[in-house]
């Protein structure tokens, strides 16, 4: 899976696999089918030195397809509680991966679908090396339905 920018990846198939279009030879080329990660749909989030990175649904978790294989970068391990999920990818860098995560607000005025939403940071090296941790780099203030959010 060359890395030269003569590259451009896509989802097809209602969601179900992440295609590769090689612009120099004007060919498809089918990189992973959701049902290879046990997944109903995929959605890629980006290119890196490491691979293609997507996620899988509906277990939405991150992965990596590289020429070693898929592999499960399990993200979703590493975030603060079990009540947390992988909301998004905001962007690869050469040093590390920012992402979204979010979690139900449980405060004084539970309100249906009140989320709280975090923005974090990992470094490819903790990534990759499944042993690392994310550094929380933004904490809400407010909930999405205005709630004030109150340390614990």
């Amino acid at each position: 899976m060359p890395q030269d920018g003569k590259d451009f990846y896509y989802i097809g198939d209602e969601g179900k696999s992440l295609y590769c279009y090689h612009i120099d030879s004007k060919e498809n080329e089918k990189i992973v089918q959701a049902e290879e990660v046990g997944a109903e749909k995929v959605t890629v989030e980006g290119v890196s030195e490491e691979g293609i990175l997507f996620r899988a649904f509906p277990e939405n978790e991150l992965y990596v397809k590289n020429e070693e294989g898929i592999s499960n970068l399990k993200l979703s391990d590493r975030l603060p509680t079990d009540q947390a999920w992988l909301s998004g990818i905001n962007d690869i860098t050469k040093d590390g991966v920012y992402f979204t995560y979010q979690e139900k607000y449980i405060g004084e005025k539970e309100i249906e679908g009140d989320l709280l939403m975090y923005d974090a940071y990992i470094e490819k090296e903790d990534l990759f090396g499944k042993t690392g941790e994310m550094k929380v780099i933004y904490t809400p203030r407010v909930s999405s339905a205005g709630n004030i959010v109150t340390e614990e």
